[in-house]
């Protein structure tokens, strides 16, 4: 039983630093954590690459580097460092950009987790209708948006409701005097319809 004990400590201190790299990546991206079995999985690939960059190293240091508290140090600051530039690269859609241009054209795909997560970093800087349950619409600029369909709330400044006008079939806004901020769920909202012929630095900074 100790011998166990002690070689499940040993795969655990391997797997150290892949775990750091993986809560790292989930810590600054909108992923689903992977379920037990997965996160090992991810943690075994990220030592597997930490373990190569800590050779390179050991090679072009030519072995003067043979401390294993040093090597330790080194894992960590090099999981860190991987889980952050992980992160900005899927962040930014860097990876799948670069993949998906005329000259390559190996995949279709983005780095983002859902098309959802995808239309709104496409049009960030643009105001949004929320069309909600109930025929309502909901006019506004999107401070915040959930990074899920299905959970999480949008928070729309200098929003402003609108309704159909009864003389044309136009849309107007409601009329509204100051600024407002409004928390809406991601629940009640059936569509999104993105303005971005709407000048974020026009409009808004009017």
């Amino acid at each position: 039983m100790p011998n166990i004990s002690v070689e499940i400590i040993e795969v655990l201190k391997f797997l150290l630093p892949g775990f750091i790299t993986t809560t790292v990546f989930y810590s600054f991206t909108s992923f689903p954590k992977p379920n037990a079995f997965e996160q090992i999985i991810y943690a075994l690939i990220s030592t597997t690459i930490i373990q190569s960059i800590i050779s390179l190293i050991y090679f072009i240091a030519i072995d003067r580097l043979n401390d294993d508290n040093l090597e330790l140090l080194f894992s960590t600051i090099i999981a860190i460092l991987l889980g952050i530039i992980s992160s900005y690269l899927m962040n930014n859609d860097i990876i799948h950009q670069i993949f998906r241009s005329p000259k390559l054209k190996i995949t279709r795909e983005s780095s983002y987790p859902s098309e959802w997560y995808f239309a709104f970093a496409r049009y960030s800087e643009c105001y949004v209708v929320l069309h909600m349950h109930g025929e309502r619409r909901l006019y506004g600029w999107a401070t915040e948006w959930p990074s899920r369909s299905d959970k999480g709330h949008f928070l729309i400044e200098d929003g402003e409701w609108l309704s159909l006008s009864k003389e044309a079939n136009d849309s107007v806004k409601n009329d509204t005097s100051e600024e407002n901020a409004i928390l809406v769920p991601v629940v009640e909202v059936e569509m999104v319809e993105f303005l971005p012929q709407v000048s974020a630095k026009g409009q808004r900074n009017a």
